[in-house]
């Protein structure tokens, strides 16, 4: 035995000296000998220690350096490599004998691996997988009808991601988007993916943090490391790990990614159309169309709050033809979007925020540089900023009122430290409010409490300006929901079936959303009615201290027009 592995360790110093031109050449029969399945140690935990181990790590190490070697740009080599085919079967056997190894949660298995390069056994295997459909194609559709290879792959890009192993991590969601091409293969990878969607989402996105960090976002003579937020992106197909993927911090940091690459465009200026940035940014786009039908609150304010309609905008005239189509529809939805989310304070002031800096920097949304429905909703976007903005001024000079004994106060008003949704005069109203209720009722609310109150303020606004339409039903409905004054506001909302119809500024949809985020139980209703060609919809808002805290309301609310 010991000869065996002196001789074992000679063969494997004489594969680590061989150039890389002459890998496959001269040593296809070495693979096909030492890879054999039948070499497959049946246990792993002694596996290590066995020569055959050894001699196929090696093996794969060197396969990895020719196939490298192979798809280097300037290396023109042109081998018969038809023979690496035979490989597969021994290669396949060894990759899921080294991911059973590098995936073990067995302690004994752990033990054994002290003295062992597990990083380096991860990252051949995962180089590997990768690189050999990009050598011979037929490897691809071997690796994307492989089923039953799936679901180790995705365990080895979890442990990859858990244990920071960056290249593996790299090759492997390299692998995953390939094999995301094959749409018969999607829903096999994607139960996989499915299996703790929160780990899932969490990896994946800290993969690209990490992918970004290394700084390996962006290249000017290699293909771009983006497979990770491609990746990323792919997974959002799944409803279930879309809802866990998307969330502020991602939406953050994607947005910022886009920034950056955007400002490396514009610098340049003369990017042709195939340059690989291009695909990066576009990456980035796609994603950003995603979370626009995820949409809530913190997602749309950390759109708004990272400039997306600024960088879009700006970059516009950059933008090669065969993209434009794509940026388009984006730039018009998340126009829609804010326009939509507006009636939330702090999206009203980085709407007018982000239109003030594209204003300052000479961008001008016209006809001529833009297409007529971007510039149609800019013009339509920048005058419901202004309303809007004119209305939080107002707002923001009315006094706060106390949840409890409902009294005005001039200044900073402590709120209840556990939502931030409440606010008090005193200690002692906030522990009679407490005792009232609020104890079963205070979660944490991604709704501030001055996003409530503008909320209030505009619901105010439209109740007063059409208290005619609205006195009856409200007479009617108050009793049939027992509706207290101070728990709930009622506003009108019109829905038009008319082709071309305005939207209306607040709708039952982002009401009903409103209600859902600010946390409380009670039930909303509405009425349908026949009102010049619309429907007229009465809605229940819940906001802080209800349709009494209408403070001094001054005449001029009711002739203020909607935005």
């Amino acid at each position: 035995m010991q000869r065996k592995k002196q001789a074992m360790n000679g063969s494997v110093s004489v594969l680590e000296k061989i150039p890389g031109s002459q890998i496959f050449p001269g040593y296809i029969e070495v693979f096909e000998r030492h890879l054999s399945p039948n070499k497959v140690p049946l246990n792993i935990r002694n596996s290590l220690t066995k020569p055959s181990t050894i001699m196929a790590m090696a093996c794969f190490r060197a396969i990895c350096r020719g196939l490298e070697f192979r798809l280097e740009p300037a290396r023109k080599y042109q081998y018969n490599l038809g023979d690496i085919l035979k490989l597969w079967s021994g290669i396949r056997a060894w990759c899921l004998h080294f991911i059973s190894i590098c995936t073990s949660k067995s302690l004994l298995v752990s033990n054994s691996m002290a003295d062992f390069d597990v990083t380096a056994m991860m990252t051949a295997t995962a180089i590997c997988l990768r690189c050999l459909p990009e050598i011979q194609t037929s490897y691809h559709t071997i690796i994307c009808t492989d089923k039953s290879l799936h679901p180790p792959v995705v365990e080895l890009w979890r442990e990859s991601c858990r244990s920071s192993c960056h290249v593996a991590v790299r090759n492997l969601s390299d692998l995953l988007v390939t094999v995301f091409v094959s749409q018969d293969m999607q829903s096999v990878v994607m139960s996989q993916l499915e299996v703790n969607p929160e780990e899932t989402a969490r990896l994946c996105f800290n993969a690209v943090l990490e992918d970004d960090a290394g700084g390996a976002g962006y290249s000017d003579r290699k293909k771009p490391d983006s497979v990770c937020l491609i990746l990323m992106l792919r997974v959002c197909q799944s409803p279930t790990l879309a809802n866990a993927m998307i969330h502020e911090q991602s939406v953050r940091f994607t947005c910022t990614v886009m920034g950056r690459l955007a400002a490396k465009i514009m610098k340049t200026c003369d990017l042709p159309p195939t340059h690989n940035i291009w695909s990066y940014f576009m990456v980035t786009v796609s994603f950003v169309n995603t979370c626009l039908s995820h949409s809530n609150f913190p997602i749309v304010l950390a759109l708004v709050d990272t400039h997306v309609l600024e960088i879009l905008l700006r970059i516009w005239p950059f933008i090669p033809i065969k993209y434009l189509y794509r940026v388009e529809p984006v730039i018009l939805a998340f126009i829609d979007t804010m326009r939509h989310y507006t009636v939330y304070r702090s999206i009203t002031r980085c709407v007018v925020r982000s239109l003030a800096s594209l204003d300052k920097k000479g961008v001008i949304v016209d006809p001529e540089q833009y297409t007529v429905d971007i510039a149609q909703y800019c013009k339509h976007l920048v005058l419901l900023a202004q309303y809007r903005s004119s209305l939080k001024e107002e707002c923001d000079k009315l006094p706060d009122v106390c949840f409890t004994c409902r009294r005005t106060y001039i200044g900073s008003m402590p709120c209840c430290s556990q939502c931030q949704s409440t606010q008090y005069c005193s200690r002692s109203c906030q522990r009679t409010h407490w005792k009232q209720g609020h104890k079963e009722q205070c979660k944490k609310s991604c709704v501030g409490i001055r996003d409530r109150k503008f909320l209030a303020y505009l619901g105010q606004i439209t109740v007063m300006k059409h208290e005619s339409h609205l006195s009856p039903l409200i007479s009617m409905y108050m009793n049939d929901f027992s509706i207290r004054d101070r728990a709930s506001l009622v506003i009108e909302v019109v829905l038009s079936g008319k082709t071309g119809a305005p939207r209306p500024d607040i709708s039952i949809k982002s009401v009903a959303d409103n209600e859902k985020e600010v946390g409380e139980k009670k039930p909303w209703f509405s009425h349908d009615c026949e009102r010049g060609g619309g429907i007229c919809g009465v809605v229940r808002v819940l906001a802080p201290g209800g349709i009494d805290q209408s403070h001094e309301c001054p005449v001029r609310w009711s002739t203020i027009g909607r935005g």
